[in-house]
């Protein structure tokens, strides 16, 4: 399951990279409509992995074999801090909108979403199966990415 969730925490951060990158070029080029329920597909995948996650966390809670450390159990709560700030701020989001008072909005998501991420790579690229040594460069390319997007929208 922990796979399966890593590969639905990649597609999400894509989608909402893609998302992000639609917003801010739909302040100067008219962004089809026909690509508004992708937001959704993206909620819906979003709802599934925190399903997912209450799964996994239960699982290593009472795992008897291999308990957890103290150390391991404060990083998965800083995980679940960090998801439910993101969720905060996403509700914000679709609430307020972007406009003027709503970009607050979009960048408390971009700066959660950081956190979030940044917090979970460690785990997500163990889910994934790829080297342990991409953790900082993805954290450092993720952190680019949602500051260039929060920064395009707040000067739109």
């Amino acid at each position: 399951m922990r796979k399966a969730n890593g590969i639905l925490a990649l597609v999400i951060a894509i989608l909402f990279a893609a998302h992000a990158a639609l917003g801010a070029l739909s302040q100067h080029v008219d962004i089809p409509h026909a690509l508004a329920p992708l937001v959704w597909v993206g909620v819906a995948l979003a709802v599934a992995h925190i399903v997912m996650c209450l799964f996994t966390s239960r699982s290593m809670l009472t795992d008897t074999v291999r308990p957890p450390s103290d150390k391991k159990k404060r990083h998965l709560a800083l995980k679940w801090v960090t998801g439910a700030a993101l969720v905060a701020a996403v509700v914000a989001h679709i609430i307020i909108g972007t406009e003027t008072s709503g970009k607050v909005a979009v960048v408390a998501v971009a700066v959660f979403l950081a956190l979030h991420v940044c917090t979970g790579m460690k785990s997500l690229l163990k889910d994934l199966g790829w080297p342990r040594s991409l953790r900082d460069p993805l954290r450092v390319a993720c952190c680019i990415i949602l500051a260039v997007a929060a920064l395009a929208l707040v000067l739109a």
